[in-house]
């Protein structure tokens, strides 16, 4: 396997690789999807909370991506172009 480097602004609150070798991470403030060289595919904006933004754990199911948010109890489901 290769290193890669993604660098990202914020802190990482969450990162996993899917099957098709994208890697999606999660930030305070941001969800991106990286290529598994390191290259960014797309990423989005999330919103914030004044109280603060927990953790976000990733997982994915076919064309469908979930991110369990810990600071509010729910889990938000978005596609991989962003839409949810």
């Amino acid at each position: 396997m290769e290193f890669i480097s993604i660098k990202t602004p914020q802190q990482i609150s969450g990162i996993i690789i899917d099957n098709n070798n994208n890697v999606l991470i999660s930030t305070e403030r941001k969800f991106s999807i990286y290529k598994i060289d390191g290259s960014l595919i797309k990423d989005w904006e999330i919103h914030v909370d004044t109280f603060g933004y927990g953790s976000r754990n990733i997982a994915f199911n076919k064309d469908e991506i979930f991110m369990i948010n810990s600071l509010y109890n729910c889990v938000y489901v978005f596609s991989y172009e962003g839409t949810n």
